[in-house]
């Protein structure tokens, strides 16, 4: 969950004495995760901060993020790939607000492995359009 102290409330089915199949978890704050049956294994999560954002969409077990998914950071980057207990963890790739790739890689306990990768795919595409339409103008 997104909560940091622990402190939540969770009201749905069990298996195994665990979160599992549909329910909904509320933090003392007012963030929520509304969780729905995916396969045996994971659920399928939507968790809201307390304005009612979208926080994190993608596979969770056992009440934290596990599997792939999406999780909305600070400064509108979002973290799209792998989770495991709750922790961003394994192959990963971070976007800034324009949806600019920043890094592509592996993650480990929440932490980024290697350096941050810079990629500006949008500059490039803005600047062949920018010279595709100087050239119908200048060139005939």
């Amino acid at each position: 969950m997104i909560e940091s102290d622990g402190k939540l409330s969770y009201v749905g089915y069990f298996k195994n004495n665990l979160p599992k199949g549909s329910g909904k978890f509320i933090s003392e704050h007012g963030e929520t995760c509304v969780v729905e049956e995916k396969d045996d294994k994971l659920d399928y999560a939507r968790c809201y901060d307390t304005r009612g954002q979208l926080k994190y969409l993608g596979d969770w077990k056992a009440g934290k993020f596990n599997g792939i998914g999406k999780l909305k950071l600070d400064k509108n980057k979002v973290y799209e790939g792998e989770f495991s207990n709750g922790r961003v963890h394994g192959e990963g790739k971070i976007y800034d607000e324009h949806h600019d790739l920043l890094y592509q890689g592996k993650f480990i306990n929440g932490k980024r492995q290697g350096n941050l990768n810079y990629y500006s795919e949008p500059i490039i595409l803005s600047s062949i359009l920018t010279i595709s339409v100087l050239l119908r103008y200048f060139v005939k």
